[in-house]
């Protein structure tokens, strides 16, 4: 996913842009045409102008010429780099790169936001690297705690099961309101995050993508237990465990939450007796396409904004209702987010 852009806009300056840039030129395919490499990037700078969320800040008239120039001696794929780049800049796409071969080889990265400058470099590698795994346990009897991480690309279906499944073994033991922990969330594959936890979700429509006019671009949803982006379903599960319709639960959110995690906690946003604790999200809160625009070079560039189910759209952050700052122990008697989640489901109602 595209969360190591965070790491990057603190560190790309000193050491890990130059690294990473070496790395990615590693990956050189055959020499292609100087024709064909140009078609590639007028193919690049067109998908941009048409589906990019950010084509309104460009003076294509202007830009492209410029864009052009920086990719004048370039005579394979790779070497469009440095044109690439240029576009995202112009465009200030900070979640937007482009691939090749898998490897990133051109992205955008600006100052930090505040909500990023309180992230621990030491953290989000930890988080990066699934230090702090997918937890389900039962806290006092009848509270339900789901922590939720980024989950990487592969079996959706194996994933979704066994994010389920420990959802229904918690059930079984006597949940009856729940904690869904997304502050170690840093992004990923969405699918088995949202059809493990669907049943907390909830069924109908629980979000949508929308452009910069706030315009419906897709519809997400839950039916009979199963997530849908639009018509498309990734995992079709058996209906799960949980008897009441729609249960009391606290989301948990920090700064480390981004990307597909915020668009997690999106899907909570609008939700019947569902209350957020912790800090501002990332800020990663745009839906990226995945595009093959030729010479095996892929386009991921912001397309759209997270909206919740009651269309509130969110172009910086999600917000939490309780601000409290997040510091990471083992202990839930020190966890001052987690207490108060606890405290707040212990009362009756919402």
């Amino acid at each position: 996913m595209k969360m190591w852009l965070l790491y990057r806009r603190t560190q790309a300056r000193r050491v890990f842009g130059p690294c990473l840039l070496l790395l990615a030129f590693a990956f050189s395919g055959f020499t292609q045409s100087p024709d064909d490499v140009s078609s590639i990037l007028d193919s690049a700078v067109a998908h941009a102008r048409s589906r990019s969320l950010y084509r309104d800040k460009v003076d294509w008239q202007r830009e492209i010429p410029e864009i052009r120039l920086r990719a004048k001696d370039a005579r394979r794929v790779e070497d469009l780099a440095p044109a690439l780049n240029y576009l995202l800049s112009r465009l200030e796409d900070t979640h937007g790169r482009f691939l090749l071969n898998g490897k990133p080889i051109a992205y955008y990265f600006d100052e930090p936001t505040e909500n990023q400058k309180k992230i621990d470099l030491n953290v989000w590698a930890s988080i990066q690297s699934r230090s702090y795994p997918f937890k389900a346990e039962l806290f006092e009897g009848h509270l339900g705690y789901i922590r939720l991480p980024g989950m990487p690309m592969g079996d959706n279906l194996q994933m979704s099961k066994e994010i389920r499944n420990a959802v229904c073994q918690v059930a079984d033991r006597g949940a009856k309101k729940w904690i869904v922990d997304l502050r170690y969330n840093g992004g990923g594959n969405m699918y088995p995050m949202m059809q493990g936890i669907a049943e907390l979700i909830g069924n109908g429509v629980i979000g949508y993508v929308v452009d910069r006019n706030g315009r419906k671009l897709s519809t997400w949803s839950i039916r009979e237990s199963d997530f849908y982006y639009d018509e498309y379903r990734a995992v079709d599960l058996d209906r799960g465990c949980l008897s009441a319709d729609d249960p009391k639960v606290a989301v948990l959110i920090s700064q480390y939450t981004a990307s597909s995690g915020e668009a997690v906690a999106v899907t909570f946003k609008g939700r019947p007796k569902t209350r957020f604790f912790g800090l501002d999200t990332a800020g990663l809160v745009t839906v990226t396409d995945w595009t093959q625009l030729g010479g095996d070079l892929i386009a991921s560039i912001s397309i759209g904004y997270y909206s919740d189910r009651k269309s509130t759209v969110y172009q910086s952050y999600i917000s939490p209702d309780n601000k409290i700052d997040f510091q990471i122990t083992n202990d839930p008697e020190k966890d001052e987010i987690l207490k108060a989640a606890i405290e707040w489901l212990r009362q009756k109602g919402q």
